[in-house]
């Protein structure tokens, strides 16, 4: 497992401290303890930048569970941690283009709203709610 500290130092590469300092606006000195794993609770502001300056997702950048090398895109990430998940779960496998997408539109979703849409698909009950070309419900 690789851990934020050493994610940050492989991303920054040859660049100085004091560079990445100023493109996200921070102290050099927060950038070295961020590295130096002196800091046990980094700003999520600073976080954000970093993974905006790194074009990295925040989650991959604070999830030690996840390697190098990052996802090229937000969608591999999600991917990577649902893999995951599902893995757990015993449920492997991978995900086709339409769960990525729909995964992808979740994960921009404004937080707020994400607990209304979970509410909204719970809401569509167990198998016995579902239609089938076979069986269309009628038209009221």
């Amino acid at each position: 497992m690789i851990g934020m500290a050493e994610k940050l130092q492989q991303l920054r590469g040859g660049r100085s401290y004091s560079s990445i300092a100023r493109e996200v606006d921070c102290s050099t000195n927060a950038i070295r303890d961020l590295e130096a794993r002196r800091t046990s609770d980094p700003s999520v502001r600073l976080i954000g930048r970093l993974a905006e300056l790194y074009s990295v997702t925040v989650d991959w950048l604070i999830d030690d569970s996840v390697g190098w090398p990052p996802p090229e895109t937000p969608e591999q990430s999600a991917e990577v941690i649902v893999r995951e998940a599902l893995t757990g779960a015993g449920l492997a496998g991978k995900l086709n283009e339409e769960e990525r997408k729909l995964l992808a539109r979740y994960r921009a979703l404004n937080p707020l709203r994400k607990p209304k849409l979970e509410g909204f698909i719970e809401g569509l009950g167990g198998d016995s709610d579902r239609r089938t070309d076979n069986n269309p419900q009628p038209q009221v």
